[in-house]
């Protein structure tokens, strides 16, 4: 029950963070289930209540590691790499997983974790947010503490930047991070969405959101935004600069949207998590269309 993130391989395989079951899911494109890794919890295919179990996960060196997922959040996909990072909220720590296909289905392989409770650098407090940039770095909301945090492919820290605040320019516990083509930051939480550059700078914030909100950037020529408006149950698209396109959907359509990431053909993909499940769409922007971004329960419903 209550899925909070979602990404896509470059497969365009569905990679779900099914927070309450405290496991990941993979669906096919058309929602098979493929695989579950993680803790425990309901029938594959399935989001619901379920317990925590532990889960053994052993890296390419042969070393042995307890991986209980508490609450995992937001999900990224690094196309570089075929990494996986996952924002373990509740354990206030990053795992990251490599994906790999083996007789027609996909796998995990560990690759590491970082992090811990704390305020210092390379700790956390309660991360929801995650993204990769282009060279393979990750960028992490670290939302309680009101900050971001950048780390290298192997989780070497890089830079912290960010305080809390309620007015333009500063972070307002940032649940969600997206990266854009020059790579900038754009960070929705609380306060709705900003972007910022890698070091922080504050460039521009978006009119009309401020509730909780979560992003996704497409790669295309005109490098839209997609803003779920988790509070109001809708959608808003925007140009790269912040200018609204159009606003879609509403109570009704959607129920709480956690979640938004972008495949290769441009389908937009919403995590619900109040209807508990994924819906598939085609992005409303006009031509020409964005080209990527960033089982049971995947609804390819009437946006299609």
């Amino acid at each position: 029950m209550f899925p909070s993130g979602v990404a896509v391989n470059s497969d365009n395989n569905i990679i779900v963070s099914d927070s309450t079951n405290f496991n990941m899911q993979i669906f096919s494109n058309t929602g098979t289930f493929i695989s579950k890794f993680g803790s425990g919890g309901p029938a594959n295919g399935r989001f619901s209540f379920g317990p925590s179990h532990g889960s053994i996960a052993i890296d390419k060196s042969d070393n042995i590691y307890v991986v209980d997922l508490n609450a995992p959040e937001q999900v990224a996909y690094c196309y570089k790499n075929k990494r996986i990072a996952i924002a373990d909220s509740q354990n206030h720590r990053i795992i990251i997983w490599e994906l790999y296909a083996s007789l027609g289905n996909v796998g995990v392989q560990f690759f590491t974790k970082f992090g811990s409770l704390g305020t210092t650098n390379g700790r956390f407090n309660s991360p929801s947010g995650i993204a990769f940039d282009m060279d393979g770095n990750i960028v992490v909301a670290d939302t309680t503490n009101s900050r971001i945090q950048i780390f290298n492919s192997d989780g070497v820290h890089i830079r912290t930047w960010g305080t809390y605040g309620t007015t333009d320019q500063t972070l307002n516990y940032p649940r969600s991070v997206a990266i854009n083509s020059v790579g900038h930051l754009i960070i929705g939480g609380l306060g709705g969405v900003q972007i910022f550059d890698q070091y922080g700078t504050f460039v521009t914030k978006f009119p009309g959101i401020s509730s909780d909100s979560s992003v996704a950037v497409d790669n295309s020529a005109i490098g839209n935004i997609i803003v779920a408006d988790y509070d109001n149950h809708r959608m808003h698209l925007f140009t790269s600069g912040g200018t609204l396109i159009r606003t879609y959907g509403g109570s009704g359509q959607f129920n709480q949207p956690a979640a938004v990431t972008v495949d290769n053909s441009g389908k937009i993909y919403v995590c619900e998590r109040l209807n508990h499940h994924i819906s598939i769409f085609t992005n409303p922007a006009p031509p020409p269309p964005p080209q990527q971004a960033g089982g049971s329960g995947v609804d390819e419903n009437a946006f299609i």
